[in-house]
């Protein structure tokens, strides 16, 4: 029964990396609402939190109450799945789960897995944070130049980079936005 939850787990991650790769090669549009960043986020949230799932489940059912245990396995795995998202976990709970001498090389994939979640979760949200911080300070830059003239470029391309050019050339006032 945890395999499945463990492939489930490895799917979710590899259709997030899919449709991420497929974000990234389309144009964006204004207004679209999944990003690469949010796409990246959800999925990588969601197979961390089934990857815990059984992990927790079978540390927290010996034999207890299974609706008791049910919830707390939920409400443990979505902790631990916070907690890995903010680098406040270590690997031991995922050594301790696959790391016996008897593992099967299907119990290392899933170790592989683990460790690649353990990599990807704190750097989506140090992207994240970056991006936050960006528009924060691009929102900031706004504000603090009331009287400045603001021109706002929707693409980073040459022509536009020579149009901001010309423009800082003849105006010192200029607040560039791209």
């Amino acid at each position: 029964m945890e395999y499945i939850a463990f492939s489930l787990s490895a799917a979710v991650l590899w259709l997030t990396i899919l449709g991420f790769i497929v974000l990234k090669l389309r144009s964006y549009k204004a207004g679209q609402f999944w990003t690469p960043t949010k796409l990246g986020l959800l999925g990588v949230t969601v197979s961390t939190f089934l990857f815990f799932l059984p992990i927790h489940g079978q540390i927290l059912y010996n034999g207890r109450n299974l609706i008791s245990a049910t919830i707390k396995t939920v409400l443990v795995s979505l902790h631990q799945t916070i907690r890995l998202f903010v680098i406040d976990t270590d690997f031991d709970i995922i050594l301790d789960h696959f790391g016996s001498n008897n593992s099967s090389p299907i119990d290392g994939f899933f170790m592989v897995h683990g460790a690649v979640l353990y990599l990807l979760a704190p750097a989506l949200t140090f992207g994240f944070l970056l991006l936050f911080f960006k528009n924060f300070a691009a929102h900031f830059r706004v504000i603090i130049h009331p009287t400045a003239d603001l021109y706002i470029f929707s693409e980073l391309n040459e022509k536009s980079v020579a149009l901001a050019t010309s423009i800082r050339q003849k105006s010192k006032r200029a607040l560039l936005i791209f």
